[in-house]
């Protein structure tokens, strides 16, 4: 928490300033500099007690108040987003533990919901500095987008029971994925597993069909295991 008269237009500007002062010193792959993953000092920081203004030393975690969540991933993802553009260079995410192919699905639901919903798509940081709730609202969205593929591999685990042996199944199926506490865990956060698991399902359900149905229908499967690999590399793999 702040200490009171701390939180002024005067102070969230300096913060503004100080993350962009950190971008342009650490560069576009600022995801792969040390000092990304660095406290911002070496050993041990000592601060004097009784301060009123926030010490340098505790700039980013004051800032961190007003932008991060309570996952780590999370503030990384909305960065990337923001950076995309429709250009060649833009449409690098620079973001390197996931996959291009949710981050573009991420962001086009984000645009999305900032058409339906009080969420707002603002450059900069100042604005939703101003009232932490506008940053949340984006957080929101990127969660709901968890939450819906939570939802379809439900429906899909269904489908393919039904389809291939019962309707009984295919209930008990998405079931015990929908009871599955991991899975349940991972729907309430802006992660990438979800869209994978479906898209990887999806290919093993239309690998299946092409057993029947022809070549057409292997060649959507790997579409789907190329679109696994776009959300999580490793799940890239699984889907083959």
């Amino acid at each position: 928490v702040l200490p009171p008269g701390t939180d002024t237009p005067a102070f969230r500007e300096e913060l503004a300033g100080g993350w962009a002062d950190m971008n342009k010193r650490l560069g576009p792959d600022i995801i792969l500099n040390p000092e990304s993953f660095s406290y911002g000092f070496v050993g041990r920081a000592e601060v004097a007690p009784g301060w009123t203004r926030v010490p340098e030393v505790l700039r980013n975690s004051a800032r961190s108040y007003y932008l991060r969540s309570g996952h780590e991933d999370e503030p990384n993802l909305l960065r990337a987003v923001g950076r995309l553009r429709p250009t060649r260079e833009g449409l690098n995410p620079r973001i390197y533990f996931y996959g291009g192919g949710y981050m573009y699905a991420l962001a086009a639901w984000t645009a999305v919901g900032a058409a339906l919903t009080p969420a707002r798509l603002v450059r900069g940081v100042v604005w939703y500095m101003e009232d932490p709730a506008r940053m949340a609202w984006l957080y929101r969205l990127g969660r709901a987008f968890s939450a819906f593929a939570y939802l379809a591999v439900a429906w899909l685990l269904y489908s393919t029971g039904a389809r291939f042996f019962s309707p009984e199944a295919g209930l008990a199926a998405a079931a015990l994925w929908a009871a599955s506490p991991g899975f349940v865990v991972q729907a309430h956060y802006m992660k990438p597993h979800l869209m994978g698991a479906f898209f990887t399902l999806a290919a093993y359900r239309l690998a299946a069909e092409a057993l029947e149905g022809g070549p057409r229908w292997g060649v959507l499967a790997g579409a789907a295991a190329g679109l696994a690999a776009g959300s999580v590399n490793h799940l890239g793999s699984a889907a083959v």
